[in-house]
């Protein structure tokens, strides 16, 4: 059994180009030893199926597969040290010889799945929203909306990939405020008057003056945004969000601020911004550099707490994916909820506490990605009626 599985480790390594001197020389010994280990070797590199494969085993993290495993061909409970910079995208193909040989385990026929799961009616969201100024509701992104338009001394652009405002060179009659709501299921990408960019996250709202024309250029959050700043050191600019007001001058950073979240919380990329709690009352604040967050509880101790963070995994919703580490389902499950509209039932609380790790392409049916997390024996999906119902395994 440990034959097979240093083979497994050289022929990740191999596939991924990541192996040194010494255990290439043991795979190419591996590989001459017999002409049936070189079949096995260009099968598993040449499989016509790889990238349906790649896409779908890439999801699941390393130590859950690894887990998997242990558990069916019986070895120790260790910790897994193959080298997995590169080499997810080919674990399908070689656990499936080797878990075949020890105990039947097929994850190649699994990930086939069947075709006709309910689960795989859930649709990932797309950009849309509501534009509310006045009296008037302007439905965005669902169809191709194209306007160009001037109010109170603001042109505003609209189409298919956003909402753009520039301010005339005339002073605006008056500050007018409109709103971007982002309904579950949606999301959408606003620049403001000052060159600002915003992304929005679904089921989210923002508000905020069609031009700027005060001291501080101030907006109104609740949800999820990612903001880009234009820089202006005469004007900073105010983010205020449920919990938390940040304020900047040129930067980037995110902020998630949902008012049936636990937490708020602003996660710094770029520059510099001045974070103050709104919630216990004590008004704490604190300085943030690139890579730090600031979080504060809603409940319990409500202390503003200052942590290094991978901004990658707050942040890489505004490039397509959703980057999850270690990460408790219920919290998982809370943002897949949001951008595939989904309601999420629990059979038992206690899985809202087991922790994840794993990748999932936000314009991707989530089925993959739960069928992956089925795997790990600990929990069992099903879907009706567009609720989403958790049952508990272990």
């Amino acid at each position: 059994m440990k034959t097979y599985i240093n083979i497994s480790k050289l022929i990740f390594g191999k596939l991924a180009n990541d192996l040194t001197i010494e255990e290439n020389k043991k795979f190419e010994k591996w590989l001459k030893e017999d002409p049936a280990n070189q079949i096995l070797f260009e099968d598993i590199r040449n499989r016509k199926d790889r990238d349906l494969r790649d896409a779908k085993i890439s999801l699941l993290d390393k130590e859950l597969i690894w887990k998997n495993i242990q558990d069916k061909i019986g070895l120790p409970k260790t910790r897994s040290i193959f080298s997995f910079k590169a080499v997810m995208k080919y674990a399908a193909a070689i656990l499936i010889p080797i878990a075949a040989v020890y105990g039947g385990w097929n994850l190649y026929g699994y990930i086939q799945g069947e075709i006709n799961n309910p689960i795989a009616q859930i649709k990932p969201g797309a950009p849309k929203a509501q534009l509310i100024y006045g009296d008037k509701i302007i439905e965005l992104g669902e169809r191709d909306t194209i306007l160009n338009t001037t109010h109170n001394s603001v042109a505003v652009e609209i189409n298919s990939g956003g909402i753009k405002y520039k301010k005339d060179l005339s002073n605006p009659k008056s500050i007018e405020f409109h709103t971007i709501r982002i309904p579950r299921g949606g999301e959408y990408f606003l620049t403001l008057s000052d060159g600002t960019k915003v992304w929005l996250n679904s089921d989210t709202e923002i508000k905020y003056p069609s031009v700027f024309n005060e001291k501080e250029r101030c907006v109104f959050v609740q949800g999820e945004a990612y903001f880009e700043i234009a820089k202006d050191s005469i004007h900073p600019f105010v983010v205020h969000a449920a919990g938390l007001d940040i304020q900047v001058l040129g930067t980037k950073f995110n902020v998630s601020a949902y008012s049936d979240d636990d937490f708020a919380h602003v996660t710094l990329v770029e520059g510099k911004v001045f974070a103050i709690e709104q919630i216990s009352g004590l008004k704490q604040s604190a300085v943030l550099e690139p890579s730090q967050q600031a979080l504060i509880s809603k409940n319990g101790s409500q202390e503003l707490v200052i942590q290094t963070v991978d901004t990658d995994v707050y942040t890489s919703w505004t490039k397509g994916k959703y980057i999850f580490r270690a990460e408790p389902l219920g919290q998982i499950l809370k943002k897949l909820s949001r951008w595939y509209n989904v309601e999420v039932f629990y059979e038992n609380t206690a899985a809202e506490q087991y922790t994840f790790s794993g990748i999932l392409p936000r314009f991707k049916n989530c089925e993959t990605f739960l069928k992956l997390m089925e795997k790990t024996n600990s929990v069992k999906f099903e879907y009706t009626e567009n609720v989403l119902i958790v049952k508990n395994v272990k």
